[in-house]
């Protein structure tokens, strides 16, 4: 396994690489993290909501590739 080289903690690293599909796990990460920042006030709605929107395109993108893996 690679070093960790994020600023999640190792187990959740961890959990990621043993995920069946570590991107979308990767993915559902980035949207717990950005609404638990919006709980904590750290960004405001506005900018919670353009990154779900990316997090959305990134996942739309996923499918994608995934349908050309398998075809």
């Amino acid at each position: 396994m690679a070093a960790n080289t994020t600023n999640e903690p190792p187990e959740t690293v961890a959990a990621l690489s043993a995920s069946r599909n570590p991107p979308v796990a990767i993915l559902s990460v980035m949207s717990t993290e950005i609404s638990g920042a919006l709980r904590a006030g750290t960004i405001t709605d506005s900018i919670a909501q353009m990154m779900e929107e990316q997090v959305a395109g990134l996942a739309s993108v996923l499918a994608g590739a995934e349908r050309i893996k398998h075809t």
